[in-house]
């Protein structure tokens, strides 16, 4: 008999503004650079997740815009489905990160160029499908996730 395992939600923004991207430092399974986000809370739409993630992390106001993919990741126990949105700057300004409460301490907030993100640990197919606004990201993105740098 297969025994099904509860699924983690974690939700995560790309906030491009003025040709620079908005990440974080924590160091997190041997990488530093992620996107902002965080694990889905009861009650919470998907959308309230990322707007509230962003903010808690970076301390900018950002309202979600468009789905660019969900991917399954099973190197966590629970598995994790990962779900990534595009999110627009309302208002904010980078905070300072030793104000920032997290389990995983984050160490470090920056908006970098994107033709930099390959120097913070992003993938070459990631930073492709970000130049071209997430034309070609899969609705979908299975157990090979476009945003491999993600878990």
């Amino acid at each position: 008999m297969r025994i099904f395992a509860p699924y983690m939600i974690r939700v995560s923004g790309v906030m491009i503004d003025d040709g620079s991207i908005l990440i974080i430092k924590q160091k997190t399974l041997g990488r530093e650079w992620y996107l902002p986000g965080g694990t889905l809370e009861a009650g919470e739409t998907l959308a309230e997740c990322v707007e509230r993630e962003v903010f808690e992390e970076t301390g900018f106001t950002v309202k979600a815009k468009k789905l660019i993919s969900v991917a399954d990741t099973d190197c966590k126990d629970p598995p994790l489905v990962h779900i990534l949105f595009a999110v627009e700057k309302v208002s904010g300004s980078i905070k300072d990160a030793s104000l920032i409460k997290d389990k995983n301490p984050i160490t470090e907030i920056r908006l970098v160029d994107i033709g930099e993100l390959s120097d913070y640990g992003f993938s070459d197919k990631f930073i492709e499908t970000l130049k071209n606004s997430f034309k070609d990201a899969p609705s979908y993105a299975g157990r090979d996730p476009l945003f491999d740098f993600e878990v």
